[in-house]
């Protein structure tokens, strides 16, 4: 435990700074030691961790820009759906469409249903019927993760809330770092730097009474560029461009992802953007009216895993089981 004259409460911390602002540092000046900033960043972590249950509605536009030429130098896609939260439990319900060049239109390609509870994920994938594949095709799925852990595009938003690519938010990852350093901007934003599992973590904070993210960037660590062929570098920026309190709780009104795909063989650079907008926020809704968190398949049916590849688990009884090829 710290002791009492060494913490430093996010309160504390605004009365302090109205001070180091007033002064204006260079840039780039520590203004809190490290283990204030892990305080700091324990505060966020909690309240991110405590924050109350929630429902939201969320619109999230993707495009993809190569550095081609020609019909296939854009793609464009949007995810739409809705998404439950109560602190250990996640269920996400969202459609995906795609623009067709044949139908000058964006059409739906597929329908998703996720729920995550009890440490495992469990979802329903539909791939719907496109000009380009007539048929309708199911696969059910299990993951360990809750949010987004990959370094694929996060269509989802979960960005917003300050988690980018490890499935959990940006202030656990970095009271796990290696922290090099927390500094104030120009803009008198704080910028904390770590070195953490998934490469180099910056964060900036706003510094009013209530403090939140403001953007953030990280520089993936090499070993998770190469599980990917072809990338030799790759770099994401998140900016929540939009904020608003409801119920005293700070939310994400609107936020944008620029990732940045580094190629080794010397090719222009792939961008991929995203930017999402949640509204019809609601603060503690009844979830048992809702049946939130429930999902379940015929039993008998197969569940491929996106953690392990080329491993199957059959679901029998509303659990998950271990899938046995009977035909050997």
């Amino acid at each position: 435990m710290l002791q009492s004259k060494c913490v430093l409460t996010i309160a504390s911390l605004a009365a302090m700074l109205s001070g180091v602002m007033a002064a204006r540092p260079a840039e780039g000046q520590n203004v809190v030691s490290q283990q204030d900033a892990r305080v700091i960043l324990s505060e966020l972590e909690a309240r991110f961790q405590q924050r109350p249950d929630i429902v939201f509605k969320f619109r999230s536009e993707y495009n993809l820009v190569s550095g081609e030429e020609g019909p296939n130098a854009s793609l464009s896609e949007f995810r739409e759906g809705e998404i439950r939260w109560a602190k250990n439990r996640v269920e996400t319900r969202w459609f995906d469409t795609k623009w067709y060049e044949s139908e000058k239109d964006h059409i739906p390609v597929r329908d998703h249903h996720y729920v995550w509870k009890d440490g495992i994920g469990v979802g329903l994938r539909t791939f719907l019927p496109t000009p380009r594949n007539k048929r309708t095709r199911e696969e059910a799925f299990t993951v360990q993760a809750p949010y987004h852990d990959s370094i694929r595009p996060d269509l989802a938003g979960w960005f917003a809330d300050g988690v980018f690519l490890d499935s959990d938010h940006f202030s656990t990852s970095l009271l796990q770092s290696t922290l090099l350093g927390v500094e104030q901007d120009e803009n008198g934003l704080l910028r904390f730097s770590g070195e953490t599992d998934y490469g180099i973590l910056d964060v900036w904070i706003t510094t009013g009474a209530q403090k939140a993210l403001s953007r953030a960037r990280l520089s993936v660590a090499p070993e998770f560029v190469s599980q990917s062929q072809g990338l030799s570098a790759a770099v994401f920026e998140f900016e929540v461009l939009e904020s608003r309190d409801i119920e005293g709780h700070l939310f994400p009104i609107e936020a944008l992802a620029t990732y940045r795909y580094e190629w080794d063989t010397g090719e222009e650079p792939m961008i991929k953007t995203i930017r999402t907008i949640r509204s019809d926020y609601q603060i503690r809704p009844d979830f048992e009216a809702m049946n939130a968190f429930e999902i379940d398949f015929p039993d008998g049916t197969v569940l491929i895993s996106f953690d392990v590849p080329n491993t199957k688990y059959v679901w029998r009884d509303g659990r998950i089981r271990p899938y046995v090829n009977v035909d050997g």
